[in-house]
């Protein structure tokens, strides 16, 4: 291709051409200026269109503050992963034992420990007491709670020795009424 002083081809030069010509029809009133050579079509007629305003897209606040949330929550996981601290957890079968061994310390009677006596890690000697225990067979309230629970049953058991005394009368009484 030949090429013309200015750097431009003659087929470049030929559509600048066409294309002002194609601009003085449809556009008589402006006429076409040296800008349109440097420009597509399509700049200048975005152009032409611009002294109605320029074209702004309202958005509504609900919008705008559902957009600040989500960016909280996301700078403040952010800085959780980064920064925070959790307790971790994990579930294992086993014994614990101490360093210095295990010591069984047998009851000298069954019962429910209802104070203790001392605090952990204090010194104890041979014979102090650790615990105080509360039993079932002695309460505050009741007293020898064995003695109790004997009368009880034995009021139990006459009231049903009664209950037995009764039904057999009725029973006695109902076969001599069938037999007259």
């Amino acid at each position: 291709m030949p090429m013309r002083a200015n750097g431009a081809s003659s087929e470049v030069a030929r559509k600048v051409c066409s294309f002002e010509r194609y601009c003085k029809q449809r556009m008589p009133r402006q006429g076409v200026t040296s800008v349109s050579r440097l420009f597509r079509s399509e700049v200048i007629e975005a152009k032409r269109g611009e002294w109605l305003g320029t074209i702004r897209l309202a958005t509504p606040l609900s919008h705008s503050l559902l957009t600040v949330a989500a960016l909280s929550v996301a700078v403040a996981l952010v800085a959780f992963a980064n920064v925070g601290e959790y307790t971790r957890r994990e579930r294992t079968a086993g014994t614990l034992v101490p360093n210095a061994g295990l010591i069984e310390i047998p009851a000298p009677a069954a019962g429910t420990v209802a104070r203790v006596l001392v605090e952990q890690g204090a010194v104890v000697h041979a014979g102090d007491s650790l615990v105080s225990l509360s039993s079932d067979r002695v309460s505050a309230a009741l007293g020898d709670t064995a003695t109790v629970v004997g009368e009880q049953l034995g009021l139990q058991r006459s009231r049903i020795e009664a209950d037995l005394a009764d039904q057999d009368r009725l029973q006695q009484g109902k076969r001599a009424a069938l037999e007259e």
